[in-house]
Parts: structure tokens; sequence; C-alpha cells
């Protein structure tokens, strides 16, 4: 009869032994595995709202405010004034010498920075201090273009741009690439927008939306549109700025 110490050393019991050995090590690969699982999907459950938080926010850029020689409401407010608000108080507040109101076409012969000129004024903004600027392009960047052009012809050297917040990352980043090489300092500015809060975008239709526009078109912006950027750059390298 063989002996425990002559059974193990025996190939048949090598065998025997390395099975158990083996079976031990897929059970112990199983239970790490599932322990991974449901760490991860802890994980998820429990910082998930901070992640979405997270992207929800990332749009807005909110830089220090200080004292500039213009604000600039971009065109595209809501049916609120929102953005014009937001301008009105930094004005009044006394960040910027003017209040800028950019504004597209909305109607026969009717801009919306006519309406947005009235919303100034009746926020107390003194009319010498507005200049509302009749826009007709329709998108950030060319209305970067235009901005440009016409800030350097007034000689301002700093600019508080005001937008919805959700906004405000796109704006500063189509802004301070197409005024890159001036010396005219950029600064953005969020307003609050009711149909945007990027803390709960998730849970909200318009929130939602806003999210996956501003996300796709800062794609857009950052690997198509710069080129247009670019060309737009080289083009007015050759001219001082008060000729452009």
């Amino acid at each position: 009869m063989l002996s425990p110490l002559t059974f193990i050393l025996s190939p048949w019991g090598r065998g025997r032994g390395e099975g158990k050995l083996r079976s031990k090590y897929n059970i112990m690969f199983k239970l790490l595995k599932w322990i991974l699982i449901i760490g991860i999907i802890a994980g998820l459950y429990l910082f998930y709202p901070n992640i979405m938080m997270t992207i929800g926010n990332y749009l807005i850029v909110s830089d220090k405010l200080e004292k500039c020689d213009a604000i600039l409401v971009l065109a595209g407010d809501n049916a609120k004034g929102e953005r014009v608000k937001e301008g009105a108080k930094l004005f009044k507040e006394g960040y910027g010498k003017y209040l800028i109101l950019d504004g597209i076409e909305i109607g026969w012969n009717t801009y919306a920075s006519d309406i947005m000129e009235k919303q100034a004024l009746s926020l107390k903004v003194p009319r010498s201090a507005i200049i509302p600027v009749r826009m007709d392009g329709n998108s950030t960047i060319e209305e970067a273009k235009a901005s440009r052009n016409f800030i350097a012809k007034k000689n301002f050297k700093s600019l508080i741009l005001v937008s919805s917040n959700y906004h405000t990352r796109r704006a500063k980043w189509i802004f301070s690439k197409v005024f890159s090489g001036t010396d005219i300092k950029i600064l953005a500015h969020p307003s609050k927008d009711h149909e945007y809060n990027p803390d709960k975008w998730w849970r909200e239709r318009n929130s939602a939306k806003h999210v996956f526009y501003e996300y796709t078109k800062l794609i857009w912006y950052m690997v198509v549109e710069r080129f247009n950027v670019d060309s737009f750059k080289k083009e007015i390298s050759e001219k001082p700025l008060q000729e452009q």
C-alpha cells in the first residue's frame, strides 16, 4: 500500500494535485472577475451623476472678469433675452465702456440687434453706450470674423464675450483662433439659459439637445472649420488691422 507521500510524488498523484490546484485557481479567477464587474457597476452607479455633470459643465467657460473696452453680446439670444440681460448687468457693474449687440436678420428689414437694443435700453443702459451690429452671417465663425474687423476699427483692446452658458467654450475657442495675431484680449462670460441645466442635462430634453449639438459642433470646428480659420488668418495677415 502506497504511503501518502509516495502517492503525492507519483505521476498519478501529481496529476490529481495539479488538477485540484487549477480548479482552485479557476474558482478564484471567476470570483475576482465578478468582484471586478460588481465594482465597476457600483462605481458607475455611484459616480455616474458626477461624470454626466462633468460633461455638461465642460461646455461652460467663465473667465475671471476684469474691466474691458467693450462687452460683446453674441447673436442667437433666446426669447427671454438672457444674453442681453447678462451683458447689461456687466455693463452696469462697470466691466465695459460699450455694449455691442450682434443680431442676425429675423424678418423683412428687421434684425435681432434692433430688438436687443430696445431691451438694453429698458434695462437702463445709456443709448450712447449701445452699439447694435446687424449681422449678415449665421454662424459663430462668421460672427467672429466680422467682429474682428469691427473691434479693430474701434481700437478696442479688450473684449468680454457674453453668450449662453452651453455656447461659451465653442465661442471662446473660435474667437481666440480668429483674433490670434492681434493684441486684443478675449474673455468669455456665460449667461444663464433656462433651457440648459449642466447638472441635470441628461434628464431634460432641451438640455440634452444642447449637449449633443455643442459637442458635434466643437468637433466639426476643431477638425474641419479650423482650416477655414487658418485660411482667413493667412488672408488678413498681410493687412494692418485698421484696413481690414
